[in-house]
């Protein structure tokens, strides 16, 4: 930084955006095109690196398949090009301390008080934001479906579709097999989905919800009801599965 605040100092820098639900592989892929560094040196980075926050030292990496999944922050950074370990580690740092601003002290408390954490908040997140990426008014709702199938006395499978795709954790990611939360994010959520994550809609009963091919949300509370309505949606054209 002292370079660049030198005059005539200059650095080759790229403009850089990481995508609301953004895997760590999409990620990586987006740093290398754009020139700031290889794929390679950014997982090192990511992997072994030292960063500044101290959330990072509570992540239950013997659980987790990429140590930061879910950690950096998706949004428009300018980065400088350094095809070195070093250099992927000072990009890293970049999309933690937004984190960091996304995700104050005060959300981490809140979190506490609710017996929760950042990185339970950080999964449920995630699996928000896969669910309802393009419709923040809805992600309040689907969390609480959510939380409301963790507290239910039939297993409790989250019955996430999307997180069936995550290519790593020989299945334990898959909340269609696996009950409870994943052992982390599957990807990079927004800010709407932190927060909705956070706070789910208060009194929301519902345990099932489906969206029809207009991409509209439909909740029950039954499975009989949530049935009812999957056969509307068949009989009107709309059922996407």
């Amino acid at each position: 930084m002292a370079q660049l605040q030198t005059e005539g100092a200059q650095a080759d820098m790229a403009e850089v955006r990481i995508p609301e639900m953004a895997t760590i592989d999409q990620i990586m892929g987006i740093m290398e095109e754009a020139g700031v560094c290889s794929k390679d040196n950014f997982k090192s980075a990511m992997q072994s690196g030292t960063f500044a926050e101290g959330f990072v030292g509570d992540i239950p990496t013997e659980k987790v398949h990429y140590r930061l999944e879910g950690y950096l922050f998706p949004d428009t950074y300018k980065f400088i090009k350094d095809d070195s370990v070093k250099g992927a580690t000072r990009a890293i740092q970049q999309m933690l301390k937004r984190m960091d601003e996304k995700f104050p002290e005060s959300m981490r408390k809140k979190a506490a008080e609710q017996g929760s954490n950042m990185h339970n908040i950080l999964t449920m997140a995630s699996i928000v934001e896969m669910e309802a990426s393009s419709h923040p008014d809805e992600m309040a709702n689907v969390a609480a479906v959510f939380y409301n199938r963790l507290k239910w006395n039939e297993a409790k499978l989250l019955g996430s579709s999307p997180t069936a795709n995550y290519p790593y954790g020989d299945g334990r990611y898959n909340t269609n097999k696996t009950e409870g939360l994943p052992p982390g994010p599957l990807c990079a959520p927004s800010e709407n989905a932190i927060k909705a994550a956070l706070n789910p809609t208060e009194g929301f009963t519902a345990t099932y919800f489906v969206t029809d091919s207009d991409m509209q949300f439909y909740y029950n509370s039954s499975l009989a009801d949530h049935n009812k309505t999957i056969q509307t949606l068949k009989n009107k054209g709309k059922w996407l599965g």
